[in-house]
């Protein structure tokens, strides 16, 4: 599937939708739990490696699929904020 509608269009599949909301939701939360992260890369690798370390375990130990996801969304979010903090970097000089 190339994720274009008959028109050429993107096509947004609800599952998508309900994971970008999650994904909002973990960033909003981690900002609110945190603050804006300004870390160095080799400090992102290490907290990125630390979360998807609890997804692999999550994953392996059987854990329900509802674990595993949400290890996967903060994971995610922990990506996402990298890229704000490279973009933020970048645009402050």
């Amino acid at each position: 599937r190339n994720g274009r509608g008959a028109k050429g269009g993107a096509s947004v599949n609800r599952e998508f939708v309900e994971v970008m909301n999650d994904l909002r939701a973990e960033r909003e939360r981690q900002d609110r739990k945190w603050g804006e992260q300004n870390h160095g890369d080799s400090r992102w690798l290490a907290i990125l490696m630390e979360e998807i370390g609890e997804a692999c375990a999550a994953g392996l130990q059987g854990r329900p699929d509802a674990d595993v996801e949400y290890e996967l969304i903060q994971s995610t979010a922990v990506l996402v904020a990298w890229l704000e903090c490279k973009k933020r970097r970048r645009s402050r000089g």
